[in-house]
């Protein structure tokens, strides 16, 4: 597969939450939690960008060429861990496919993930594996400053456009802090923006626990509205 030079355009989305704006167009923003690795959206403040636990589910966009994306990317506040550390990801599944409807096939193509420097990468595999695939590589948490690093996406074996679901881990060299509870990254591939919306919705209704919920709705007849993306 050729590879496409990764100095390009870094896509910056734009929203906004009680005042808050996302910053780095849905980057993986990570943070630690009660010891251990949690994903979140990165928002910015006024004051500063922050992130915010909680969400699992990131989209992403191939924009680079066909099939080759350097988002989304991960990012950390400075002191999130120690300098030095590694943080790093596992791949959990292999690479699913839209259908339209769901992400029950497993798609025909794999999905590489690369260093930016192009020496390290991981490939999905074809079928789910019984352990988490382990990149082999991880990002430096810098000595100062946030950190903010994207590796490269590539689908392999690619045909034309499509809608993929990758299911990864966040794991980290520093020691006493547990790997993340899976996150899970929608691709859209050249395919209709309106299918990817629908793909990101269904991974976060039927993919994402929901503690609590059901106690929750029986407070009073509150109603609970899930935010979509």
């Amino acid at each position: 597969m050729n590879k496409t030079s990764t100095n390009t355009l870094v896509v910056v989305a734009a929203a906004s939450m009680t005042g808050a704006a996302l910053a780095h167009g849905g980057d993986i923003g990570f943070t630690i939690v009660g010891g251990s690795l949690k994903t979140g959206d990165v928002l910015d403040n006024g004051s500063g960008e922050f992130v915010l636990p909680g969400q699992r589910v990131f989209g992403g966009e191939m924009l680079i060429s066909d099939g080759v994306s350097d988002e989304p990317g991960f990012y950390a506040q400075a002191g999130a861990l120690d300098a030095g550390e590694l943080i790093g990801f596992n791949v959990r599944k292999a690479l699913r496919v839209w259908n339209g409807t769901d992400f029950s096939a497993i798609a025909n193509e794999t999905m590489r993930i690369e260093n930016p420097a192009g020496t390290a990468f991981v490939d999905t595999p074809l079928t789910d594996p019984s352990s988490p695939i382990a990149a082999g590589w991880g990002f430096t948490f810098p000595a100062s400053g946030d950190l903010d690093d994207h590796p490269i996406y590539y689908v392999n074996g690619r045909t034309g456009p499509g809608i993929y679901l990758l299911e990864l881990e966040l794991t980290t060299t520093q020691g006493g802090i547990i790997n993340s509870p899976s996150f899970w990254i929608v691709f859209n591939d050249g395919g209709d923006e309106i299918q990817h919306d629908a793909a990101i919705d269904w991974t976060e209704e039927n993919l994402v626990p929901t503690p609590g919920t059901a106690c929750l709705l029986g407070i009073g007849g509150m109603t609970i509205l899930r935010r979509r993306r």
